[in-house]
């Protein structure tokens, strides 16, 4: 039995910042329920692009500072964390070499990264840039692959993006059908077929994605077992953000 709840690798929570809410106190309602629902630890990953990385950061580490206030004078017991999304774009290879990225955590002794994958084709000499990222001790870890055309009619690739380095995220709620048959589907042949490593939520409200991760624990349970659903909530989520919270790197 673990002594601590979900850790959730991906949420967009800050105020204001992309598809995140609309207004503070919306926040802590979406961050409340999140806790309620038995997260623990949440990672916040509001999207970074187009060379702005500083800029970026600055804006939503102001929002953070924010949302972490709210909350510690709730008592709310919920440990938040800032990192970012990125874009596959060219700015992002010389964000890594500037130290510039949002890192998400370690994994072993690389770095990870979350990047986001468009909805139709995989970015052009996208697998080479694993490959890349890799050589500089760098794990990108792939969010929205359950979204992405390709990946769902060839598997391969994305048998060959992890070969290179690469980890794969899904979205719980994809995985448990709230984001679709697509989505869902291309999720449990992905979960069968050994190529997920983490169930995050993606959550930013209590509507449409909301922030809890239980319904796709369960759902993942049913296809490949407690052992292998627990370690897509906890452990391998705790292993990459105890780059954030020392705490889980005891457990």
């Amino acid at each position: 039995m673990r002594e601590h709840g979900f850790v959730d690798l991906s949420a967009r929570l800050l105020p204001l910042i992309d598809d995140g809410p609309t207004r503070l106190s919306d926040a802590v309602q979406v961050a409340t329920a999140a806790a309620q629902h038995g997260t623990d630890f949440v990672v916040l990953t509001p999207r970074y692009q187009d060379h702005a990385y500083v800029d970026r950061r600055a804006q939503c580490e102001s929002a953070f500072a924010l949302l972490r206030q709210q909350l510690a004078e709730r008592g709310l017991a919920l440990d938040l964390a800032l990192a970012g999304t990125c874009r596959f774009d060219a700015s992002l290879q010389q964000a890594i070499m500037r130290d510039e990225v949002p890192w998400l955590g370690h994994f072993g002794s690389d770095r990870v990264v979350l990047i986001e994958v468009p909805k139709t084709r995989l970015p052009k000499a996208f697998e080479q840039a694993v490959a890349w990222m890799r050589r500089q001790h760098v794990r990108p870890r792939i969010a929205g692959a359950e979204h992405n055309h390709e990946l769902a009619k060839h598997p391969e690739r994305l048998r060959a993006l992890i070969d290179h380095g690469a980890l794969v995220q899904l979205c719980a709620d994809s995985l448990a059908g709230g984001r679709g048959p697509f989505a869902q589907a291309t999720a449990q042949q992905m979960l069968v077929q050994g190529t997920v490593h983490v169930l995050a939520s993606e959550g930013s409200d209590l509507g449409t994605r909301p922030p809890w991760l239980e319904p796709g624990r369960t759902a993942a349970a049913a296809l490949v077992g407690e052992d292998v659903a627990e370690a897509l909530v906890f452990h391998t989520p705790a292993q990459i953000a105890s780059f954030h919270f020392p705490q889980l790197t005891l457990l």
